[in-house]
């Protein structure tokens, strides 16, 4: 499980940084808050 969890946050981030000039500090924090309650639900699924 930890190897896709690393594949989700590596992915993530590319995401963000390939779309950086486009997001503003409101983009950024959904992002990250989806991000958190897609790893709470990878370490539920274990």
């Amino acid at each position: 499980m930890a190897d896709n969890k690393k594949l989700y946050l590596l992915k993530q981030l590319d995401y963000i940084r390939m779309n950086a000039e486009g997001l503003d500090f409101a983009d950024l924090h959904v992002l990250a808050e989806g991000i958190l309650e897609n790893l709470e639900r990878m370490d539920e699924a274990i």
